[in-house]
Order: structure tokens, then C-alpha cells, then sequence
């Protein structure tokens, strides 16, 4: 079994075997994990990332009502600053999100801007 880390690699493979450059790209659940390594590995090959559910847990219960919490409270209140934290939170580590001591990261500082 190939692991994560040797899938993100196949992607370089495809790309280059299908003569692309940089990509747009898009996955959901473990396919946006594993995009979110290659971009991470591969920065000057991708344009942007579209990605969904990216986390890489087992389905529960709680996930489910995660879920159910965050689409219910964007289509009641749309993009407001709880449903941002909630979000910023779910999906970027805490020494991402920042502390006192070390600034945020250059995406969680994007991602506060839109929509603001």
C-alpha cells in the first residue's frame, strides 16, 4: 500500500507525464490531505487549492454533527466572525492560527480577509 506521503508524490508523476505545469486542485475528504501534502511539498506546482472535508479522520458521529453545526449556522448567518473562527479552527493547527508569541501564518491572515 502506498502511503500519503508516496501519493502526493504520484501526482508530480501524472502532472509531468500529462506535460503540466502549475495545476488548480481539488479533493475532498482524504484526496484533499493528500493535495494539501503535495502543495505543501510541491509549492511552484499549484495554483490554488480547492479542498473539502479535509480532514483525515475515520467518519463518527461528531464529525457528522460538526458538519450539520457549521452549514446550518452559514445558512442562517452566512460568513460572520463566529462561523470564521469555527472554521479557522477545524482547519489549521494551532501554531498556524498563531499565539502571543508567534504571528499568524500568512493563509489564516488570508482567510480572515475574505469576507470581512
Amino acid at each position: 500500500m502506498p502511503s500519503v506521503d508516496d501519493l502526493a508524490d504520484q501526482i508530480v508523476e501524472v502532472l509531468n507525464f500529462f506535460g503540466l505545469g502549475a495545476v488548480m486542485c481539488m479533493g475532498v475528504t482524504a484526496g484533499a490531505y493528500i493535495l494539501t501534502l503535495f502543495a505543501m511539498k510541491y509549492r511552484q506546482r499549484v495554483l490554488g487549492l480547492i479542498l473539502i472535508s479535509p480532514l483525515c479522520r475515520a467518519p463518527s458521529w461528531t464529525e457528522w454533527l460538526l458538519n450539520k453545526v457549521m452549514s446550518n449556522l452559514l445558512y442562517f448567518y452566512g460568513m460572520c466572525g463566529v462561523v470564521k473562527e469555527l472554521l479557522l479552527k477545524r482547519y489549521f493547527s494551532k501554531e498556524v492560527r498563531g499565539n502571543v508569541q508567534v504571528p499568524e501564518s500568512d493563509i489564516v491572515q488570508a482567510c480572515r480577509r475574505v469576507s470581512s
